[in-house]
């Protein structure tokens, strides 16, 4: 009777482990899950900033490009009198 009892036990608490480990695993499937898509959120918020920095950035160029031809034209100017 005890041997039955202990072979009993042992099926119980090997399912248990078992069941347990089943949640684990579903656990970190959406755990990765849920990590894949913020990391695909933050990738697209990333190039999407990137993108439009970069065309912001050539009219700053352009207006810098502007102030310095015209203080070269005014070294020029200032030169071509003296």
């Amino acid at each position: 009777m005890e041997l039955i009892c202990l072979i009993q036990e042992f099926i119980i608490r090997h399912h248990t482990i078992l069941h347990k480990q089943a949640q684990a695993l579903t656990l970190f499937f959406k755990l990765l899950a849920v990590c894949f898509k913020y990391l695909l959120q933050f990738i697209g918020y990333f190039f999407g900033d990137v993108c439009i920095d970069l065309f912001y950035i050539g009219i700053p160029l352009q207006v810098t490009a502007a102030n310095i031809q015209g203080d070269i034209r005014a070294l020029d100017q200032h030169m071509n009198k003296h």
